[in-house]
C-alpha cells in the first residue's frame, strides 16, 4: 500500500470527526451555552468563531475562506509529493483539520468551536474543536521532527569530518 494512502485516510478521519463532533454540538447544546464534561476542567461550550484557529483575529478584511483554501492545497500537495511517513501522516492531519474549518467558514461563515479546558472559571484556554486540536498536534509533531532531523543531520556532518580528519593522521 502506497504511503499516501495512509496520510488520505488520516485526513478524513480528522474530517470526520471534526464534522461529526460539531454537528452534535449544534444539535445537542444552544449556542453560547456549555455542558460539565470533566467538572471543572473541561466543558463543551457551543460558540461560533468568525476568527482563525483558537480566536485569534487576523482582522475583519482577512480572507479566512480563501486563505483555508490554499493552505489546503498546499498541504495536500505536500501530503502527496511526500516519502517519510511521519510527515505524510502529519500533512494528513493539517489537511483534514483545515478542510474541517473551511466547511464551517462556507455553510456558517464562521467555525463552531466547543472544546472548553481550564481550570475552575477563572484560567480557561482559547475554546476550540477537533480541527483546531489537530492543527495544533501536527505542527508541534512537525517542529519536533524538523528539530530531530536538523540535529541528524548536524551530528552526521560531525561524524564525516571526524572520520576525514581521523584518516589523515595516519598518513
Amino acid at each position: 500500500m502506497d504511503k499516501r494512502i495512509l496520510g488520505l485516510l488520516v485526513a478524513l478521519l480528522v474530517l470526520f470527526a471534526d464534522q461529526y463532533t460539531k454537528h452534535q454540538v449544534r444539535k445537542h447544546i444552544p449556542l453560547n451555552m456549555s455542558v460539565e464534561v470533566i467538572d471543572g476542567y473541561v466543558k463543551f461550550t457551543h460558540i461560533r468563531n468568525p476568527n482563525s484557529v483558537f480566536g485569534i483575529s487576523l482582522g475583519k478584511k482577512f480572507p479566512y475562506r480563501t486563505f483555508s483554501i490554499l493552505t489546503i492545497a498546499l498541504f495536500f500537495f505536500l501530503l502527496l509529493k511526500e516519502t517519510d511517513l511521519s510527515f505524510i501522516i502529519i500533512y494528513g492531519l493539517l489537511t483534514g483539520a483545515a478542510a474541517g474549518n473551511v466547511i464551517d467558514r462556507f455553510r456558517y461563515g464562521e467555525v463552531v468551536d466547543f472544546i472548553d479546558v481550564g481550570i475552575g472559571n477563572k484560567l480557561r484556554w482559547a475554546i476550540f474543536n477537533v480541527a483546531d486540536a489537530s492543527i495544533t498536534v501536527g505542527l508541534i509533531v512537525f517542529l519536533i521532527l524538523l528539530f530531530l532531523k536538523e540535529r541528524r543531520s548536524k551530528q552526521e556532518v560531525k561524524d564525516n569530518d571526524f572520520s576525514r580528519n581521523d584518516l589523515g593522521s595516519d598518513s
